[in-house]
């Protein structure tokens, strides 16, 4: 497999070098080969992978880790956009995840991606695919979690959301992680959140939930956007 070095040496892809690489993409998807062939930004959705300059397009999907070979993920977007909040009661997700969608979900994960939304109500699938089965390594340098305690908040992912978050807040980076969360902490959440805070690892907090006295005493104010 051609590494990216490699490429960035030769300034474009000739001789022997495009060679090697239109070997590599001879048998993989039509959709794939024109991704890698044609460098463009793709969104990975509840529905696949989209082209950010056409994002009405069909969705595809990636099988193969292999296949993220030459795609940049500017964002992975686990949103549902179908209409239906009921007063203060959030509504089941309706979007229909199919095992295309979670499996390519599921490789974008593996791959290198700019930002990550995650934004409640969500499949349960997915949920236990983001917070129990994620790589050690979060590339994102943003990240926006809208949770609530009918989903993500919930007792049965409580542990791996807090293992998620550790790596999350802790990794090693070669610049500060931007972090918006919407919905309620526990003290566990809110201990990391504070702890990531003081050792400098978060260029920008946005934290839309509740603290109490002692916990908002912990921040310093000029540093910290909270809605309260």
């Amino acid at each position: 497999m051609l590494k990216d070095l490699e490429i960035n040496k030769a300034k474009g892809l000739f001789g022997s070098l495009a060679t090697k690489y239109n070997y590599i993409l001879t048998d993989l998807p039509s959709e794939i080969i024109y991704f890698a062939k044609n460098p463009s930004d793709v969104i990975v959705t509840l529905k696949g992978a989209l082209e950010t300059q056409n994002l009405k397009s069909e969705p595809i999907h990636f099988t193969e880790l292999r296949q993220l070979n030459g795609v940049f993920i500017s964002a992975i977007n686990l949103k549902d956009d179908a209409p239906g909040y009921v007063l203060a009661r959030p509504r089941e997700p309706r979007v229909l995840l199919t095992p295309e969608a979670l499996q390519t979900i599921r490789l974008a994960f593996q791959g290198c991606y700019k930002e990550l939304h995650i934004c409640a109500p969500l499949p349960q699938e997915l949920l236990e695919q983001v917070f129990q089965e994620i790589p050690d390594h979060i590339p994102a340098k943003l990240i926006h979690i809208k949770a609530s305690k009918y989903s993500i908040a919930g007792a049965c992912f409580k542990a791996a959301f807090i293992e998620f978050l550790k790596g999350l807040f802790f990794q090693k980076r070669e610049e500060r992680l931007n972090f918006k969360y919407t919905g309620r902490f526990d003290q566990a959440a809110e201990d990391l959140l504070i702890e990531a805070f003081h050792q400098e690892r978060l260029a920008k907090i946005c934290y839309n939930g509740v603290l109490g006295v002692t916990q908002l005493g912990r921040f310093e104010y000029s540093q910290l956007f909270s809605d309260v």
